[in-house]
């Protein structure tokens, strides 16, 4: 692959947009068709590109902290899978939907605190027990079984402003007991 002689202004503006986008040097070289030698040479020689390129990795990774949040503390929400099959529901509409859950990455999280406050790294572990609510285990259940689960599981819900919940919701225990 031939490379252009000079790293002028607006490769060097394009080569720092993707290095935004995806913290890599190496895939901000290929787009804008220079080197990785030389946009090192240009990064250890100019101390303005410099400043800039450390302030596109700063938003890189910014963007991968907050990804790392969302799926943490937001959540993501993940279809019920039973027999190898995508769960569904029909809805008041007539319309059909996949039966989701969300869930949450205690592990992710317990890394994220340890890096922000590594002189609690020692307290901070998360122990991930079994619960035996697997999608597997609900589908089993009988209707009536699921609505006493669903009325237990009731009493030790958060309030709704709270940004975790502790169990199936009662929408998606019903939706259990109409799933294909």
């Amino acid at each position: 692959m031939g490379y252009p002689r000079k790293f002028t202004p607006a490769i060097q503006t394009l080569f720092l947009k993707v290095l935004e986008e995806t913290a890599s040097p190496k895939k901000a070289a290929e787009v804008v068709g220079v080197s990785r030698e030389l946009a090192y040479t240009y990064r250890e020689k100019d101390l303005e590109f410099r400043r800039r390129w450390d302030a596109a990795i700063q938003v890189a990774l910014d963007g991968l902290l907050e990804e790392g949040f969302r799926r943490a503390v937001v959540g993501v929400q993940e279809p019920v899978v039973y027999q190898g099959q995508v769960s569904t529901k029909v809805d008041a509409s007539g319309q059909e939907h996949a039966v989701t859950i969300r869930k949450y990455s205690d592990r992710l999280l317990e890394v994220m605190l340890k890096w922000r406050y590594p002189q609690m790294a020692d307290k901070l572990s998360v122990k991930v027990e079994d619960t035996g609510l697997s999608a597997e285990s609900l589908m089993k259940m009988s209707s009536e079984d699921r609505q006493a689960l669903t009325a237990l599981l009731g009493k030790y819900e958060p309030p709704r402003n709270s940004r975790r919940p502790v169990g199936l919701s009662q929408a998606d225990m019903a939706c259990c007991s109409r799933v294909r």
